[in-house]
């Protein structure tokens, strides 16, 4: 009897520790997984921020060809969307 209580009691004790390893693992998953789509979110507000100040500055400006900064923006990115804007808005000031 006291043999097939300390086995029960060690089978006990590895799960248990089973289960918190589990839960530090699945803790930094979760965390670098918030902190991913943290970063997502933070990039989509700005890119949906800058589609709507471009279409507001392109009809103040009468900017040509503004809608493209729209798929530079959704396949590409900010970082080709803005520069791509400024330079057809750079086009309006050297007419």
């Amino acid at each position: 009897m006291l043999i097939l209580c300390s086995c029960l009691a060690a089978h006990r004790a590895t799960l248990r520790q089973k289960i918190q390893l589990s839960q530090c693992a699945d803790s930094q998953d979760h965390l670098s997984a918030g902190a991913s789509a943290g970063l997502s979110t933070d990039v989509l507000i700005s890119i949906a921020v800058f589609w709507v100040w471009s279409r507001i500055d392109a009809q103040r400006h009468s900017v040509r060809n503004w809608w493209l900064v729209l798929p530079a923006g959704a396949f590409v990115g900010l970082s080709l969307a803005l520069p791509l804007y400024l330079y057809f808005r750079q086009d309006i000031y050297e007419d």
